[in-house]
């Protein structure tokens, strides 16, 4: 029973020593990267929809006022997986995201797969614990949608 303990406090010790002590070499983080852009579109609480590319439209639309467009509070960075990069699974994941006027998310769901289960999954819970802010509109926060587009790229 005592080298039981003893084996298991070693393992331990060992375990703890490599998480503290490890850090992948420069070569290892370049090999792989995950660029991160966002679409948006604004839907007011009268329905009203537009969809924009990260420009503020210069027309007279309903929308025209819109002061701040929907947008997460900081760069979302999912973290590329490791048996992804073993097997070298690539793609395109496109996250919708549906928030309300506090920019709590309503609802998110995987719009476009990449093809690769680990690959959507990992976009998908990385945005899930995000934060957002909503759009305004003349003052007034507005429920609001996002697309978030996560290219998961290996280097060659």
């Amino acid at each position: 029973m005592h080298g039981y303990k003893l084996l298991s406090s070693v393992l331990l010790s060992l375990a703890i020593h490599s998480l503290l002590f490890y850090s992948p070499s420069k070569n290892q983080e370049s090999k792989y990267r995950v660029n991160f852009r966002y679409s948006k579109s604004s839907v007011s609480s009268q329905g009203l929809s537009k969809k924009t590319k990260g420009k503020r439209s210069n027309n007279n639309s309903s929308l025209s006022g819109v002061t701040q467009e929907a947008r997460p509070n900081s760069p979302i960075s999912p973290i590329y997986p490791e048996l992804s990069r073993a097997y070298k699974e690539e793609g395109l994941v496109i996250i919708s995201v549906e928030l309300d006027e506090n920019g709590n998310i309503i609802d998110a769901k995987i719009k476009k797969s990449s093809g690769h289960d680990r690959l959507d999954k990992e976009a998908l819970k990385t945005v899930l614990a995000s934060k957002f802010q909503s759009s305004t509109h003349n003052g007034i926060t507005e429920a609001s949608q996002l697309d978030l587009e996560f290219n998961f790229q290996l280097n060659p």
